[in-house]
């Protein structure tokens, strides 16, 4: 929502076409990631790969919260 807040009207369209780009290349470059982790470490040692995986992305997750703490709400006119 920040983003089109901040963007002016004319690149409204654009800029969210480009977030959502983002948002599903991301998503399908973790997940893609994830599972070749999972993979690597084979079939016998399952659990330990799937572990891995979470915490590539419990890590990715810490860090999207650090980046949206730096955020700060627009301040309003007047």
């Amino acid at each position: 929502m920040l983003l089109l807040e901040l963007s002016p009207e004319e690149e409204q369209g654009v800029n969210s076409s480009s977030l959502q780009i983002a948002d599903t290349l991301g998503s399908s470059l973790v997940v893609g990631l994830a599972g070749a982790l999972v993979t690597g470490f084979g079939a016998d040692r399952l659990r330990p790969g799937l572990a891995v995986a979470g915490a590539l992305v419990a890590a990715i997750a810490a860090l999207g919260v650090l980046a949206a703490l730096r955020l700060t709400p627009p301040k309003e006119a007047g």
